[in-house]
């Protein structure tokens, strides 16, 4: 559990010079993967409470790096998704923070390190 908080804190405190915090990262990580969430969806994900993720949600939203609409066709409510400048915002320190994985976990094995240089890839 201490390497766990260790390797958190480190991620996080590097995270925090770039304007992020780990929670807001995984809320970008997984709309940019996954596609639009709900709240619920979004909060099972990271476990944390639905409050919790309604004040993260508003934040952003009021940023302009997500926004929000009615799926018509998929499970209801309201789902968000990342804006283009969200997007742009996602992009440009995800590489940085794929680096700073492979650094901080130098004897992760190849395969590790190739799936991590592959989620640059993905979109």
């Amino acid at each position: 559990m201490d390497a766990y908080k260790a390797a958190y804190n480190y991620l996080d405190s590097e995270l925090l010079k770039e304007g992020y915090n780990c929670s807001r990262f995984q809320i970008f990580f997984l709309l940019y993967f996954e596609g639009p969430k709900t709240a619920i969806q979004l909060a099972n994900s990271m476990h944390v409470t639905r409050g919790n993720m309604s004040m993260f949600l508003k934040r952003l939203l009021s940023e302009g790096l997500i926004f929000d609409f009615r799926n018509e066709g998929g499970p209801k409510g309201v789902h968000y998704d990342l804006s283009h400048k969200g997007r742009r915002d996602f992009e440009k320190i995800f590489p940085k923070h794929v680096e700073r994985i492979k650094k901080y976990f130098p004897r992760a094995n190849p395969q590790v390190k190739a799936f991590l240089a592959s989620l640059i890839k993905l979109r």
